[in-house]
């Protein structure tokens, strides 16, 4: 689970942090590219709040691979054509974010809803994947400061959420963490 979470914290890191600069070094304007990217954020709202629904009726394998599908298919996307159907890349990328919830409601799943033990569980995972995750956005923006270009970090970025996709796929299988109550003291 903190693979998972890392890896798409840093997918989000670098959304967030650097989406604007990517669309305006394709030839976007400012105003343009953070249109694109409030579009993003936008759409991972009722993406997100859809995710607890959507988890108690589809399996979860293909909910993970439909996240992580749709921002490959936005990053491949912008590494290939960012210019041309941009509104289909960031439409892409918002649908994506459903994976952070998607991570989220597995912790409390994992748990059978323990509050201790979902709160010891979320302290480890989002603790060492959030420090994955800034480890590898730095990579990601040293990349391209060291290359001057976004193909080389877009392409590390896929290669991230395809990271995402596999780890994605195995957390769904709840094998429950001993709760509070079955660890003795």
């Amino acid at each position: 689970m903190t693979i998972h979470f890392g890896l798409l914290s840093a997918v989000t890191f670098v959304l967030m942090g650097r989406l604007p600069a990517i669309l305006h070094a394709a030839g976007l304007t400012p105003a343009e590219s953070e249109l694109h990217f409030a579009a993003v954020m936008v759409l991972g709202v009722p993406v997100s709040l859809a995710v607890p629904y959507l988890t108690y009726r589809v399996p979860h394998a293909p909910l993970a691979i439909s996240f992580a599908g749709a921002s490959i298919t936005g990053v491949t996307g912008l590494m290939i054509s960012s210019a041309t159907v941009t509104w289909l890349w960031t439409g892409l990328l918002g649908l994506g974010l459903g994976a952070l919830a998607l991570a989220l409601v597995d912790l409390g799943r994992r748990t059978r809803g323990d509050p201790d033990t979902t709160a010891a569980l979320s302290s480890v995972v989002q603790g060492l994947g959030y420090t994955f995750a800034g480890v590898l956005a730095l990579g990601i923006g040293l990349l391209e400061t060291a290359t001057g270009t976004w193909t080389w970090p877009l392409f590390a970025l896929v290669v991230a959420l395809v990271g995402q996709a596999m780890t994605g796929t195995t957390i769904g299988d709840v094998r429950t963490t001993p709760t509070s109550k079955e660890v003795p003291r």
